[in-house]
């Protein structure tokens, strides 16, 4: 038991220290700031994103800021011991501080296997990682074009089986959820200015009466949401130089959550109000994942298959909760290396993702016809196609540039984003990007709270620079 409270207090130590990761969002403006150190490098962090909305009124909260800057640190290692990538950021349009650690672990290797003791990335699927799905592993979801992934925290252990195999087990009493934008509680209203959350409008129409609506939040204690158990294996078989594959099982809480409500109509002076209870929780989920890559002339092509059975957990009967029926995710990805022999070389890379599961009713007394939560997978039938290389060199210094468009044809909605990175001087760096989300339909779909249509007004646009000392 003091291990344990060691292990939890080491986490929430690492979590006030570590801060902002340090890559380039593409819709941000950014200053950083390295600070050299012989096993860490310590980063500051200017950024600046800029909301472009043509109808906020209809698509959007008044309340949402039209813009948000982050100020904030980061650090990680150089060890080949201690593997740290940790971040810290406040946004004052939100006067909210961040924290996210992506990977905080130790690591011991002898000859034949490899253990790692914290919050670690492992490669659980590679179609998870190219569509950042957060089915394995949790997310950073502050901004949802750009979700980080994170490791899981507990034990992992890797051991090879013979000379073309490995196994990697995982095992932890402790679970870390995806990181959202944060909210605030004011006066029966979720507040919120990250236009990335979806907050509950301020009425309702009950009984064809606009009734006004009071929400709370009931969260769940630390406790319940930190102490939960959870177990994985992975097998990983070399075939030959062009034909890996690989097989993953878990037990675990889902990553994102799952949202129940309780509700009321409350009567005074003849006047009525609907008093909403919400209550976020983490059921489990069993997870499968079946994989195989082939690679050649550079090019590598990943066919892959997951499948999530849900625990079923009871419902308190007043409750209307959020349907969670199982879904079967298969994924066909490709990627190839533009100059293997340089490290800015860059990519270009194609995917197609396709889920099956029922956009079905909430469920409890009472629910509507259509369901008051946001669709849990991003996409249902999508198609992503991208490249990122240099594409002028000025002064020994290239220009990067990277494009990317996503289109689900379920959703009958689109992203595309755009960004270039220039070197000015050696230190200075200045950058451009700008991202855009929208439907191309304007009749309402089976999808219509996917999160492409649900967040089809976050256009956004960025022009910045960067320093390094």
């Amino acid at each position: 038991m003091t291990s344990l409270r060691g292990l939890i207090l080491f986490i929430y130590i690492s979590l006030f220290c570590f801060q902002l990761h340090a890559e380039m969002r593409a819709a941000e403006t950014e200053l950083r700031v390295d600070i050299k150190s012989p096993l860490l490098k310590t980063e500051a962090e200017l950024s600046q994103v800029s909301f472009m909305r043509s109808n906020s009124a209809y698509f959007g909260s008044e309340e949402n800021a039209q813009s948000l800057t982050t100020i904030g640190m980061g650090v990680s290692s150089n060890s080949e011991r201690v593997y740290v990538d940790g971040h810290w950021f406040y946004v004052p349009q939100e006067e909210f501080h961040y924290f996210n650690v992506p990977e905080l672990s130790f690591k011991m290797q002898d000859a034949d296997s490899v253990t790692w003791i914290g919050r670690h990335i492992h490669n659980w699927s590679e179609a998870d990682e190219f569509w950042a799905a957060g089915i394995w592993q949790p997310r950073f979801m502050w901004d949802y074009l750009t979700p980080q992934q994170n490791g899981l925290t507990g034990v992992h252990y890797s051991s090879a089986t013979s000379e073309s195999s490995q196994i990697h087990l995982f095992v932890s009493s402790l679970f870390v959820p995806d990181m959202s934008p944060r909210f605030r509680q004011i006066d029966g209203k979720i507040v919120a200015k990250n236009p990335w959350i979806r907050t509950p409008p301020p009425m309702a129409n009950l009984f064809n009466e606009d009734t006004p609506i009071a929400v709370g939040v009931e969260m769940p204690t630390a406790r319940d949401v930190l102490l939960r158990p959870s177990v994985a294996v992975q097998y990983q078989k070399k075939w030959n130089e062009n034909l890996n594959s690989q097989v993953a099982y878990a037990y675990k809480p889902v990553n994102n959550l799952r949202m129940s409500y309780e509700y009321y109509l409350q009567t005074k002076d003849s006047t009525s109000e609907a008093i909403i209870t919400a209550y976020p929780t983490f059921p489990y989920e069993q997870v499968a994942t079946l994989e195989s890559t082939v690679t050649r002339g550079g090019v590598a092509s990943t066919l892959s298959v997951t499948h999530q059975s849900p625990v079923k957990e009871s419902v308190p009967q007043k409750n209307i909760s959020q349907n969670m029926p199982e879904v079967t995710t298969g994924s066909l990805t490709v990627q190839k290396q533009l100059d293997a022999q340089s490290e800015l070389g860059g990519r270009a890379y194609f995917g197609v993702i396709k889920v099956w599961t029922p956009t079905t009713q909430d469920i409890g007394e009472n629910v509507p016809e259509k369901s008051l939560f946001m669709l849990r997978p991003q996409f249902y039938l999508a198609y992503r196609a991208g490249v990122e290389r240099p594409v002028y060199t000025r002064k020994g210094r290239p220009i990067l540039a990277r494009l990317e468009g996503t289109y689900d044809s379920d959703q009958e909605a689109a992203i595309f984003t755009t960004a270039i990175d220039y070197n000015i001087l050696k230190n200075l760096n200045v950058n451009f990007a700008m991202s855009f989300l929208g439907a191309t339909s304007d009749k309402e779909t089976e999808y219509e709270n996917g999160m492409i249509r649900t967040f089809r007004a976050n256009d956004n646009l960025s022009l910045g620079m960067n320093y390094v000392f």
